[in-house]
């Protein structure tokens, strides 16, 4: 979220006709924005910006200067939108101007554009996993999208309000590979299976217009975009015992034929079958969908087919995209910081305990008389309830001295009566845990002890 407010708007996303601003023809549009003051807007407008309705949520900027924040914005394009904030729909504000549209209002969406609202109103941050959903999201829904970056599966199989982006124009022979096809309807005579029939189907035979190989419908798709999901429906019918056709194959391709990939193969015959395969689209212009007639269950064969005996139909063919058009590849996952005071820096997986590390220290000091001496001459901890000592060395350059280690004067907490023999001594200590914030020593002897304590500090 950017720092500070817009000179006038920080433009989040636009459907319009034209991808640079709300302004357009005689079309209305639909926005996001971050207006001067720092609310999120969410507009419905005009071309001349006179007439709108708009939701507003005043404190937007201001409430999440500097951090990323998940925004969503459904519509079913009858009622007034739905605007949530990380999972949490908004008591939006709304408000309208001049001959207010209503929310059903049409909007032109041939163009999505992230980041603009008008040509100077570009947004000042920065923005990921952004994209359009062609469907209405639950809450249950967004929720689940913020939590765990998952949508739900319908944008995978495209069901629920998903609607056909490209239906075959049979009208016109440009989209054929060939010309022998000829409309069917009025009860389809001779296209029935006994108990089906349907209306405005066509109907192709297989010739060998493409070098013996029998493309003999191909469907222009240009608005196809590679390495987007699609699926491809409709209805098919292939005669029994034909000649040489008994089934199609359905091929995603070129028109410079640079790259193809199979989408399915149909083979039931004598009957009317419903067909629906998932593809990602080719990642070439240009794209086509042929349906190839096949021969032996999906073997090309040579030689013209026969337009009374080698015959396939086709009804309601569409091309429909499933998915949002970007989505999110590493899948987010919750995480909190790593706050206490042993902590290594960076984060955590909320629920995971934090991994800390020792902080170790050493203290040294020299005590050179009998009796007890404090080491340091004073407190040595300021939380000794996590104070863990590892060791305790005694360096002692006289004779053999008896003495006692402990957290207060006269103590012996830690070694009660050991012995401190000539040169280095570990001493074996009767516990770890520090028992206040000093360390004292108690000696029978002048001769200079050196003291060397090694410790670390635990959450």
């Amino acid at each position: 979220m950017p720092s500070v407010n817009p000179a006038a708007n920080y433009g989040i996303w636009l459907l319009a006709s034209v991808t640079t601003t709300y302004t357009s023809t005689s079309t209305y549009a639909l926005s996001a924005r971050i207006g001067s003051s720092g609310q999120l807007i969410v507009d419905l407008i005009d071309p001349t910006g006179a007439n709108y309705r708009r939701l507003s949520l005043t404190g937007f900027r201001a409430a999440y200067a500097g951090q990323w924040v998940m925004l969503h914005v459904t519509w079913d394009g009858s009622a007034a939108p739905i605007v949530y904030v990380n999972g949490v729909a908004q008591a939006m504000a709304e408000t309208t101007g001049g001959t207010a549209p209503a929310w059903s209002t049409a909007v032109d969406s041939s163009f999505f554009t992230l980041g603009v609202f008008a040509a100077a109103d570009l947004f000042n941050g920065r923005m990921a996993l952004l994209g359009p959903i062609n469907g209405v999201l639950t809450a249950g829904e967004v929720l689940t999208h913020v939590q765990t970056g998952k949508l739900p599966r319908w944008c995978d199989i495209g069901i629920g309000s998903m609607a056909a982006s490209y239906t075959p124009n049979w009208s016109s022979t440009a989209d054929s590979w060939s010309a022998a096809r000829s409309t069917v309807s009025g009860g389809n005579s001779g296209v029935t299976d006994g108990s089906t029939s349907k209306d405005n189907c066509l109907k192709f035979y297989a010739d060998n217009t493409a070098t013996n190989s029998h493309y003999t419908y191909r469907a222009a798709t240009t608005g196809l975009v590679g390495g987007q999901k699609y699926r491809v429906a409709g209805y098919y019918y292939v005669p029994s015992a034909q000649t040489h056709v008994d089934g199609i194959q359905i091929i995603n391709n070129t028109l410079s034929a640079d790259s193809y990939k199979v989408v399915t193969q149909l083979s039931v015959t004598g009957t009317w079958t419903a067909f629906s395969s998932e593809f990602v689209a080719v990642a070439y212009s240009g794209q086509v969908i042929d349906f190839y007639a096949t021969a032996a269950s999906s073997a090309s064969f040579t030689g013209a087919g026969s337009s009374s005996d080698d015959r396939f139909y086709l009804q309601g063919v569409t091309f429909t995209p499933i998915g949002p058009l970007y989505r999110p590849i590493v899948q987010p996952i919750l995480v909190v910081a790593d706050s206490g005071s042993n902590a290594l820096d960076g984060m955590l997986i909320a629920g995971v305990a934090p991994v800390t590390r020792k902080k170790d220290w050493v203290i040294q000091w020299n005590t050179t008389t009998s009796g007890n001496q404090q080491l340091c001459a004073a407190s040595v901890f300021i939380d000794y309830t996590k104070i863990l000592l590892d060791d305790w060395c005694v360096n002692n350059a006289g004779t053999s001295k008896t003495i006692s280690l402990g957290s207060a004067s006269a103590g012996t907490q830690y070694l009660n009566g050991g012995t401190a023999a000539a040169g280095r001594n570990k001493v074996t200590l009767v516990t770890p845990l520090a028992a206040s914030a000093a360390l004292w020593c108690n000696s029978n002897g002048t001769d200079a002890l050196q003291h060397t304590v090694r410790g670390h500090v635990v959450d």
